[in-house]
C-alpha cells in the first residue's frame, strides 16, 4: 500500500491499522514523516503567502516613516529629532538615543536607544538586545525595503523549518504520552498487541486530527485544539480496539 493509500485507509479502514501495529521503524517514521511533510507544505505555503502581502504593504510605511540609523562600534546615532515616535494600531517603532523614552506603550514595538535594541513581543514579553557586537550598519529606508524583498523571496524556508521541527516535536510527544491510553484498550479489549505496536498505530492515528486541522487552516477555519485531540483519542482507541483478539493475534 502507497502513502495516499494509507492515508485513505486511516478514515475507518480496521485492517489498515492491524497492519500499522506491525510496521518496521522505517516505515512508522517514514509515514510519520511524510504525513508531516505534507501538513507543512499546506501551512507554509499560505502562511508564506499572507506573510508576503504584509511585507509588500510595509513598504509604503518604511519609506514615509524610518529615519537614518547608524551604529557605529555598538553606538546609535541618527540626524532625526529624538524622541522619534511612529505609532500604528498596536505596533510602535520609537528611536530614542537620548534615554528619555525606556518603554513601549503600545502591545507590539520596537525601540532603539543609544546602545540596545529591545523588543517588545506582547504584553508581557520584552526582549532585550545589545547592539555591542555591532562594528557599523547604516540602515536607511532603502535599506529596511531591500530586508523586505528579500524576506519575501527565502522566509518560506525558516517557516517550513519552524513548522516541520515544531509538527515533529509535537506530533512525537503525543504519540509516546497517549500510548497510556493505548495500554488501557488493550487491556480493556484483550488485544495482543506489543508497546511498539501502539505506538506504531498511535502514529498511525495522526491521520485524521492532522488532516482535520491542515483542512481548517487552509479553509481560514480555526481549529479546536480539544476537539483534535479528541478526534486523535478517538481514533486510537478504535485502531487499537480493532486489532486482533489475544487468542489469535501471533506475535510479530
Amino acid at each position: 500500500m502507497n502513502f495516499f493509500g494509507r492515508v485513505a485507509g486511516a478514515f475507518g479502514r480496521a485492517d489498515a491499522y492491524r497492519d500499522a501495529a506491525g510496521w518496521s521503524l522505517g516505515q512508522t517514521v517514514g509515514y510519520a514523516a511524510a504525513l508531516i511533510a505534507l501538513a507543512t507544505a499546506v501551512i507554509t505555503v499560505k502562511s508564506h503567502l499572507g506573510l508576503v502581502q504584509g511585507l509588500e504593504r510595509s513598504k509604503p510605511w518604511v519609506r514615509a516613516h524610518v529615519p537614518e540609523i547608524r551604529i557605529q562600534d555598538g553606538q546609535v546615532t541618527s540626524p532625526a529629532p529624538q524622541p522619534y515616535v511612529q505609532t500604528g494600531k498596536d505596533f510602535q517603532f520609537v528611536l530614542d538615543t537620548t534615554g528619555q523614552v525606556t518603554a513601549l506603550e503600545a502591545p507590539h514595538g520596537l525601540l532603539v536607544t543609544a546602545d540596545e535594541l529591545v523588543y517588545k513581543k506582547s504584553a508581557v514579553e520584552t526582549r532585550r538586545y545589545s547592539l555591542a557586537q555591532v562594528k557599523e550598519l547604516l540602515i536607511t529606508p532603502a535599506v529596511v525595503e531591500q530586508w523586505l524583498t528579500m524576506a519575501q523571496h527565502w522566509l518560506w524556508v525558516a517557516v517550513a523549518m519552524a513548522v516541520f521541527v515544531g509538527l515533529w516535536i509535537a506530533k512525537l510527544l503525543q504519540v509516546f504520552f497517549w500510548s497510556l491510553l493505548g495500554l488501557l484498550v488493550r487491556a480493556v479489549f484483550k488485544r495482543k498487541i506489543s508497546y511498539r505496536g501502539l505506538l506504531r498505530v498511535g502514529a498511525y492515528a495522526l491521520t485524521v486530527p492532522m488532516l482535520m486541522e491542515t483542512t481548517l487552516f487552509l479553509a481560514g477555519v480555526p481549529a479546536s485544539g480539544w476537539l483534535m485531540l479528541a478526534a486523535y483519542l478517538g481514533v486510537l482507541a478504535w485502531g487499537v480496539s480493532v486489532q486482533m483478539p489475544a487468542e489469535t493475534t501471533t506475535t510479530r
